[in-house]
């Protein structure tokens, strides 16, 4: 599965430094870019705290409602606010203290010129401007004074305790803390391991607690934390929960998948985040499709949107074809094709000279394209090695289906085609003439009211639904029998989740 994952990192220009993925097909790493063994975690070095938090709970050591100044009461040798007796660990673990900016920012070179040698003083000295529990902030300080909990309550410093407790059962290797002036744990950022070690953290959450069949963490310690979004929120519109950290790195994991992943990187959160979508579609076996090529950003049906897709790692290329007025079998949707200067020329009535003598309409402004033939089309699928998702537009004869599959022996394989059509003359023509071709019957608002599903699977045709209509009983159908399901056009997370909750074979997706 990493392999996959590893192709979308380099054509999208991640940079990913490490990975770690730990699913049914076992332990995968990947390193990429130059970079030491050990990467920093920035604050998802905060997971580790609020674990070691957990262990304590589990012991009866510390409760969520303990005061956060009866805990440190021998730390604490300073006058403070009568507020802070109002903040719990509970408090502190989701960033609710009620503070209203950040005190200790443990990524802030001029930390120590700020801060001073007495940290706990200085969080002490930014008291609470709201009532404890009441306004959500998030802060490093928060996760500084849970550490300085773990010391009070254990006599350990708190990478020492987390170490002891946590990772030497799971077999971390190299870690590294940043520590206080004072020699306390930070706690909120400043952890350094590799991504092959993170990864079984969230491999402890997603079995509940239990490592290699020794329990570590108690259920009601996973669930609560998972409840009260303990350092664990859900990632996007996956079924990931995760823990992430600045520019980029991050710990999840999915229960529906089996799965736990970490990596570290520095990219923007924007591109890494769109790792926890493609994993998830990879891992479900859902293969994406590139609707008409990348059509949301690329002139549809263009060669320039077949490579793009391509790129953007779509596992197959959907296109349209017709025929030309002089038989050139060519990719477009519709039945009129708009070249630049506004000119539009029917595809049946018009030689692929004409219908080429000009670029097409582009909206994008990203470059002349013109209209693409099927040949072209199949030397770009086969270059990426893609599945090809080929819709006949309209009636095709007899003669028309054998040159188009003709060309597909010539230039790529049957075996990466797929037919589509509404048509389902076509179809069955299709099926008549090529026996071994895979063949999906494209499904919409319009074949419901006049095609029964039972049908199609009694054809043998699999199914290209309308992702809005698609049920699970109707995926059910289909793959009761043996036969593939496909939704169209997925343009959208809610759309996106929907399609993944299916359980369908592939989905077709403009934007990705």
């Amino acid at each position: 599965m990493l392999e996959k994952v590893e192709r979308y990192i380099k054509r999208e220009h991640i940079d990913v430094y490490d990975i770690a993925m730990i699913s049914d097909e076992g332990a995968e790493e990947r390193y990429y870019c130059p970079c030491n063994p050990c990467s920093e975690n920035y604050s998802v070095t905060k997971i580790f705290i609020s674990t070691a938090i957990g262990v304590l709970i589990d012991r009866g050591l510390v409760k969520p409602e303990d005061r956060l100044t009866d805990l440190l009461r021998g730390q604490i040798d300073f006058d403070y606010d009568p507020i802070w007796d109002r903040v719990t660990v509970l408090n502190c673990l989701q960033h609710r203290m009620g503070i209203d900016r950040e005190v200790i920012n443990i990524d802030d070179d001029e930390l120590t010129a700020k801060a001073g040698c007495n940290w706990l003083k200085t969080a002490f000295d930014c008291p609470p401007v709201s009532e404890p529990g009441s306004v959500a902030k998030y802060t490093d300080t928060a996760h500084y004074l849970l550490s300085r909990v773990i010391t009070a309550v254990t006599g350990k410093i708190a990478d020492q305790f987390i170490y002891d407790e946590l990772l030497k059962p799971m077999g971390f290797r190299q870690v590294s803390w940043a520590r206080c002036p004072q020699g306390y744990t930070v706690g909120s950022s400043g952890s350094s391991m590799r991504a092959s070690d993170v990864v079984k953290l969230g491999k402890l959450y997603l079995d509940r607690g239990v490592w290699d069949g020794k329990r570590l963490l108690s259920e009601q310690w996973v669930d609560y934390a998972e409840k009260n979004e303990i350092c664990l929120k859900k990632e996007g519109h996956t079924s990931f929960l995760s823990k992430g950290g600045m520019i980029g790195q991050i710990v999840m994991y999915s229960r529906r998948l089996n799965i736990a992943v970490a990596w570290h990187s520095h990219s923007p959160d924007s591109f890494v985040c769109s790792l926890a979508p493609f994993i998830e579609t990879v891992a479900q076996g859902i293969t994406l499709i590139g609707h008409r090529g990348y059509s949301s950003k690329y002139v549809m049906n263009t060669e320039a949107a077949f490579v793009a897709a391509a790129k953007h790692y779509s596992g197959g290329v959907e296109t349209d074809i017709r025929s030309t007025k002089d038989g050139v079998l060519v990719c477009s949707h519709d039945d009129t094709a708009v070249l630049a200067d506004g000119t539009k020329l029917v595809v049946a009535d018009s030689t692929y000279a004409e219908l080429t003598a000009q670029p097409l309409f582009n909206k994008f402004d990203n470059g002349d394209v013109y209209l693409c033939t099927f040949k072209r089309y199949l030397e770009i699928c086969r270059e990426y090695g893609l599945i090809c998702f080929v819709e006949f537009k309209g009636r095709f004869s007899e003669e028309l289906v054998v040159r188009s599959f003709e060309l597909v022996k010539e230039v790529y394989r049957m075996d990466r085609v797929i037919l589509q059509s509404f048509d389902l003359d076509n179809l069955k023509t299709a099926k008549r003439l090529y026996p071994e071709l895979a063949i999906m019957m494209t499904y919409g608002c319009g074949e419901k009211d006049r095609i029964e599903l039972q049908t199609i699977v009694d054809l043998g045709f699999s199914m290209d639904m309308d992702v809005y209509i698609a049920t699970p009983e109707a995926v059910k159908l289909f793959h009761d029998a043996g036969l593939e399901f496909a939704v169209w056009t997925c343009n959208d997370p809610d759309s996106f989740e929907y399609a993944r909750s299916l359980g369908v074979d592939y989905v077709e997706s403009d934007v990705y």
